[in-house]
């Protein structure tokens, strides 16, 4: 077992796990500096490795400036790393050499600023390389990587994640109470080749990643299916990139979109923005949560059917993409509305990062947005014209994106136009895609999850549990016949061919490509442990995708919905009794395959917005200095 070789040790009272893989050193060891003769070494004695070249090696002055230096720059920048390992430093030359280091003065007054106990030169035959830099734990001249413990106070996270010592593409959850997550110092710069080079992402528990269960949720799930064999093919991408897997995080019953009080074989996350109680939102909710809470976490995959991307990326103010459907790999992902309206995409803090994520993760853009006169920027009038509130707070955001585009946009009414093109027979969307949503989400959602139930059934002779969320939804499901389910496809197809032909065409790059502004989130806050006074059947039902709402326009279409915080929202919390604030929030939604041309022109624009933001903060607010 993972726990009988691995160890958990504090170090300056901060906790670290060890893997039990280690690096021994066969080449000689010269010490350079002690601060006492009598220094005995523990087990696990925490020390630094440094890197030198032969230059910095050959000039002591050179060589106390990097070492300093080097220091200084790994504790602004690794959360890991901290004066503690400073204790016993190891200089390593970056290619082998004989060398002696005679004269230390200089560098004693380093150490002894330092606390250093012992110093020593590593050099001499090639098997010692190569090596990385950073903290480390060693005994005698085994060396062990450490990996800190990070507390998963506002529960993100289903279990952790490291690699297996056996398969470093597969996993093998820790059992610790905390995340561990290793060094950053471990990790190359991001290159062409590897463009996460050391990013931390933790996978939503409904996408497969090898050695460990995928649960949907759901205890009976992972106990009849156990661990998986393989990573999901998003998983290979990710890892392929320099990415490591972290841990799983929390997802809602077999990714529905229950509320926080709707579950019951797990606890609901707790958002951290505001007054810490508001609602996580939707199924990708551990998924933003952790991305929203910790700095530790750097990328976080979620999943999206009919809002589980879009919606939390709102409520907890992160940039989230609802890709274009079908441009990211299903393979390895329990299954809701796989053909039809299931895709995967990222929570990032930056549109950067976000970019780069979805490059990894799909082909090569299909559909260029450049900034120039062949931009249209759409503006629903219909839909923002019923939120004024709203529309005053985001006007300042799409003001200065009509200015970096170049271009004015174009009032548009998606309802008018859609009637007076007699699209369906002169009804209004409203009426037309008043039931498909539901129909196909529900349908699907249903006959994905037979299987699982007849088998457990099997197996164990009794019924599986689910929460009565779940159950009323799989009761809905099972209703619907195959002759509406297939009513609903032509339907939402009717929509698709319109809006990809009339709306947000997938043009060349040399013709009109168009970019529409949406909605997205809550102008209110919405707290964690009610219904909004109705109940779980009420509240339930209003959740399947019964009526048009205004983003099922890209669901429906599978376009790609970028969302964008770009402000907050103050309200008085009736937990904190004082004033908070919430996220505000912007949609875009591009051609189909614009995904990363898309992220690429946001990240562009946020970078050189006066007054705007290019990153968020984890914690209660998303900008310090909004609201």
């Amino acid at each position: 077992m993972a726990l009988q070789r691995a160890s958990l040790i504090s170090i300056g009272e901060v906790p670290y796990y060890v893997p039990a893989s280690s690096r021994k050193i066969a080449s000689s060891l010269t010490q350079i500096w002690t601060a006492s003769k009598e220094e005995i070494p523990s087990e696990f004695a925490p020390c630094t490795i440094f890197l030198c070249d032969h230059a910095t090696l050959v000039n002591l002055s050179s060589l106390s400036s990097f070492l300093e230096e080097k220091s200084r720059l790994w504790l602004a920048s690794d959360d890991v790393f901290s004066n503690d390992f400073l204790k016993h430093i190891y200089i390593v030359p970056s290619t082998p050499m004989a060398l002696a280091v005679e004269d230390t003065d200089e560098l004693g007054i380093l150490f002894k600023k330092w606390g250093v106990a012992t110093a020593h030169l590593l050099h001499g035959s090639d098997d010692s390389y190569p090596w990385m830099p950073g903290p480390y734990v060693n005994s005698g001249s085994v060396f062990y990587a450490v990996w800190r413990l990070f507390p998963d106070t506002n529960g993100a996270f289903m279990f952790p994640t490291v690699p297996s010592e056996h398969d470093p593409r597969a996993f093998i959850n820790p059992g610790t109470a905390g995340v561990p997550v290793p060094s950053r110092c471990y990790y190359p710069d991001p290159s062409p080749e590897k463009p996460l080079s050391g990013m931390r992402v933790a996978i939503k528990d409904n996408i497969d990643v090898a050695g460990v269960p995928t649960s949907v949720g759901s205890k009976a799930f992972a106990e009849l299916y156990g661990k998986r064999n393989k990573n999901a093919l998003c998983v290979e991408r990710l890892l392929n990139a320099g990415a490591l897997i972290i841990g799983k995080a929390k997802t809602v019953q077999f990714a529905s979109g229950e509320g926080a009080r709707d579950w019951i074989d797990y606890q609901a996350p707790f958002n951290p923005r505001g007054d810490g109680y508001q609602d996580p939102e939707c199924s990708s909710a551990g998924s933003a949560t952790a991305c929203s809470a910790y700095d530790w976490v750097d990328i976080a995959l979620g999943t999206d059917t009919i809002g589980s991307i879009i919606g939390p990326a709102a409520h907890h103010g992160l940039f989230g993409l609802r890709p274009s459907l079908g441009s990211v790999p299903m393979s390895g992902i329990v299954p809701f509305s796989n053909r039809e309206l299931d895709t995967v995409g990222p929570f990032t803090r930056t549109a950067s990062l976000a970019t780069k994520v979805m490059q990894v993760l799909t082909a090569a853009d299909t559909t260029a947005l450049q900034r120039s006169e062949n931009i249209q920027l759409l503006y629903p009038v219909d839909i923002f014209g019923s939120l004024p509130e709203y529309s005053a707070f985001t006007e300042p955001f799409i003001q200065q994106l009509e200015e970096f585009l170049g271009v004015k946009r174009v009032n548009i009414s998606i309802r008018e136009k859609f009637k007076e093109e007699q699209i369906a027979g002169g009804k209004s969307i409203d009426e037309f895609l008043s039931q498909t949503t539901a129909h196909i989400q529900l349908f699907d959602c249903y006959r994905s999850c037979a299987p699982f139930l007849d088998e457990y059934k099997k197996k164990f002779n009794k019924t599986a549990f689910a929460d009565p969320y779940i159950r009323f939804k799989w009761k809905l499901g099972e209703k619907i016949t195959q002759e509406q389910y297939e009513k609903a496809i032509a339907e939402r197809d009717v929509l698709r061919g319109w809006a990809l032909q009339k709306i947000i065409p997938q043009n060349a790059p040399n013709e009109m490509q168009s970019i529409l502004i949406m909605p997205d989130g809550k102008m209110e806050e919405l707290y964690r442990y009610h219904y909004d006074g109705r109940t779980l059947e009420e509240e339930a039902g209003l959740k399947q995708g019964y009526g048009f709402q205004d983003s099922f326009l890209a669901t429906l279409s599978g376009l790609p919905f970028f969302n964008v915080p770009v402000g907050q929202i103050p309200y008085i919390s009736t937990v904190t009794e004082r004033s908070e604030v919430i996220p505000g929030n912007i949609g875009l939604v591009g051609p189909k395959g614009s995904d990363v041309a898309l992220l690429q022109l946001v990240a562009d624009f946020l970078d050189t917005a006066p007054g705007l933001h290019s990153s968020v903060m984890t914690g209660a607010k998303a900008f310090e200095d909004i609201a």
